[in-house]
């Protein structure tokens, strides 16, 4: 679905959080990784928005002051990235927790957060109307597509029925259209794998033609790209022993993420999520 005059924007995030909690507890990303992606950014004249958890922030806190340089928006991602689903916590402590990270990184930061994403996409509706309370004007934690079952039985993330195109959402339910103040952006799903997002993941694993042409067949008046810091760094040598299907996701040789970006940027315009929000129109979305 696209506009009036046929036009799309590319949105490049970063989710700057730990490496793999499930299976390693080091910050190699962060160190590492970063870096290259912002080196990477930098060189390709890319803006980029990024999702702090206040645990990452609190490891780089001069490259989270740049962000908010100048009234730039940046977001939470949480305090840490675990546990794996917030939404599945008591509403008291996903509350507590969102306020926080939001405190915790003002501080760090000398302003607010303005966007918000739960880690793994598991967010409620207790915390988008906290988030909502707290001053945010973007959350990007629904992902359509995704559905993720405990025991392989009980859905913990569902996002079947969520819309592709930005919307205000609900009070009680994050994947409708409702009343609130603030923007549900969805992270665009993936086409070639269903439930899962376009990221840098995919892209260390398959050609860029092959990655353009995801990004040109997915759905969504907005299209992001999802980057974390462990995938631009090698991953396996600095965990051995890691499962394949993980570390063939991560590379510290972003040259085919360059060609990715500079083709998009003859084709789209690449904006950032502050961009966007005074585009979308009052009720539909749509991007003027």
């Amino acid at each position: 679905m696209v506009d009036d005059d046929g036009s799309r924007v590319v949105v490049v995030s970063v989710d700057v959080e730990s490496d793999p909690a499930m299976f390693v507890a080091g910050h190699s990303g962060i160190e590492e990784g970063l870096p290259r992606l912002a080196e990477l950014f930098s060189a390709h004249d890319i803006p980029a928005d990024y999702f702090f958890t206040l645990d990452a922030a609190q490891r780089v806190p001069d490259f989270l002051r740049e962000q908010a340089t100048g009234g730039g928006w940046f977001g939470s991602h949480g305090v840490k990235h675990s546990p794996a689903h917030y939404s599945q916590q008591p509403i008291s402590w996903q509350e507590r927790t969102l306020d926080d990270a939001t405190e915790g990184l003002t501080a760090l930061a000398g302003a607010r957060p303005r966007l918000f994403r739960a880690p793994n996409f598991s967010v409620s509706a207790a915390m988008l109307r906290s988030a909502d309370d707290l001053g945010y004007e973007v959350d990007s934690s629904v992902l359509p597509g995704r559905v993720k079952r405990r025991y392989r039985v009980v859905p913990v993330v569902d996002h079947r029925r969520a819309p592709r195109n930005p919307y205000h959402p609900d009070k009680r339910d994050p994947c409708k259209p409702g009343s609130l103040r603030l923007w549900e952006v969805p992270v665009t799903e993936n086409p070639t794998a269903p439930g899962a997002p376009i990221g840098l993941g995919f892209v260390n694993n398959e050609r860029p033609e092959v990655v353009l042409r995801a990004i040109r067949d997915s759905s969504g008046l907005v299209i992001t790209i999802l980057c974390h810091p462990w995938e631009a760094i090698d991953l396996g040598k600095r965990y051995p022993g890691l499962p394949p299907w993980l570390t063939s996701t991560c590379s510290p040789d972003l040259r085919s993420f360059g060609a990715v970006l500079q083709s998009l940027r003859s084709e789209y315009e690449i904006v950032r999520l502050q961009d966007v929000v005074p585009r979308l129109g009052r009720t539909g979305g749509a991007l003027g």
